[in-house]
């Protein structure tokens, strides 16, 4: 394996090229204990240490302490450790370590995001947004199946007191638009029909 090139990413880190692909970012200091040379050579034995006791722990350490912060779906941290500049099968291990440890979890981060969220958003705009962060919709509908079924109607009638909206005294004007609105927000029309009285 030939190094083709180390690329400065800021003062003290950099990136490295093995047979002209991006490989990993190693801190200078790295760089220089490992001897790592443009146009040298790289033994198996270094690239596997690199990424084994380098990266692998900086990469632990890096997605407990995106956890640590806010909880997270396995996609989220997954493009997090991209940016970083985490190799594929490197991020697959740190996956893997946090899964086991249950510190990511997407079935209970839909659950927290359904309690949470489903006081004002649609079943439709909690599906988008949650696949948007990288849930599979088969596990969405999975977990939206067991969880208590999301009360749209009420959703609406949140929006209607947020909004200070009272079918008997609006205009028909601000009633269209309020309901556009909310077939915007993804509620059925069926439900806003009802709510709304039309």
């Amino acid at each position: 394996m030939m190094i083709t090139e180390i690329r400065p990413v800021n003062q003290k880190k950099s990136r490295v090229y093995i047979d002209e692909e991006f490989a990993f970012i190693l801190y200078k200091s790295e760089i220089r204990r490992y001897r790592l040379e443009e146009n040298e050579e790289i033994t198996e034995a270094d690239y596997t240490e690199i990424l084994q006791e380098v990266l692998l722990k900086r990469g632990k350490a890096r997605a407990l302490h995106l956890l640590s912060s806010m909880d997270r779906t396995e996609g989220q941290l997954k493009n997090k450790l991209k940016e970083g500049g985490y190799p594929q099968e490197v991020i697959e291990q740190i996956l893997d370590y946090v899964r086991n440890y249950h510190y990511v979890d997407d079935s209970r981060y839909v659950s927290g995001y359904l309690r949470t969220k489903g006081k004002t958003k649609s079943v439709r705009q909690m599906q988008a947004e949650l696949q948007q962060k990288g849930v599979a919709a088969e596990l969405v509908k999975e977990v939206m199946e067991q969880e208590e079924a999301v009360d749209e109607s009420a959703a609406i009638r949140r929006w209607m007191e947020k909004k200070h909206i009272d079918p008997e005294t609006i205009s028909k004007e601000q009633l269209w638009k309020f309901y556009q609105f909310l077939l915007r927000k993804g509620f059925h029309y069926e439900d806003i029909q009802h709510e709304l009285k039309l």
